[in-house]
């Protein structure tokens, strides 16, 4: 099978978790997929200890490890 250039677009980080099967079915046969985040996700916690850049710091190393285990190309963040 030919190799494609695949596109995954999520809102924030962690969405990517929502196709992680699709994403992984498609890493295993061959293809280069690239992840785009629309949010640094620095809103994605009510912990009164956490700044926002820290939210958004924790958020990133966690989308990072995940990319990494689905084998994703590469990760796109916008903020």
């Amino acid at each position: 099978m030919k190799q494609r250039n695949v596109l995954v677009c999520v809102a924030h980080p962690d969405d990517e978790v929502f196709c992680s099967g699709t994403i992984l079915k498609l890493t295993d046969s061959g293809n280069a997929v690239t992840l785009v985040v629309g949010t640094k996700g620095e809103k994605g916690s009510h912990d009164p200890d956490l700044s926002p850049v820290a939210i958004a710091d924790l958020r990133a190393k966690d989308m990072q490890l995940a990319a990494s285990r689905l084998a994703i190309d590469k990760v796109i963040q916008l903020g």
